[in-house]
């Protein structure tokens, strides 16, 4: 009886290392927040209204998001957010096993192709 009491307290440890290591697997929430913030800041800064859509390129680019596609309608489209155009960019995936994210921006441009908005 005694023996089982003595495996409780080594299995408890043991319970709690995996969860800590779990937490310290799974990164990827995190990993994406760090690099959302640090795109958004740089857009912000470096993008305003009205900027072609090559430098949403540039920017995206410097943060090694290269994915993307340019989709032009030449009208204003509701599904646009009223832009007539919209360049669309994925990230590569972050994380590990245990999860993976992406991030995606879209980029709205008016019919002079200058950027309206973004998502």
């Amino acid at each position: 009886m005694g023996k089982g009491l003595g495996m409780l307290p080594v299995m408890m440890v043991g319970l709690e290392g995996c969860g800590w290591g779990r937490s310290k697997y799974d990164t990827s929430h995190t990993d994406a927040e760090v690099a959302t913030a640090a795109i958004n800041a740089d857009i912000d800064a470096h993008l305003p209204k009205g900027s072609p859509e090559t430098e949403g390129v540039k920017v995206l680019a410097a943060h090694g998001v290269n994915g993307h596609y340019y989709l032009s309608l030449h009208a204003p489209q509701e599904a646009f957010h009223g832009a007539s155009a919209i360049d669309a960019f994925t990230s590569g995936a972050f994380g590990n096993a245990v999860h993976e994210c992406r991030l995606y921006y879209n980029f709205y441009f008016d019919e002079a192709e200058r950027l309206t908005s973004y998502h």
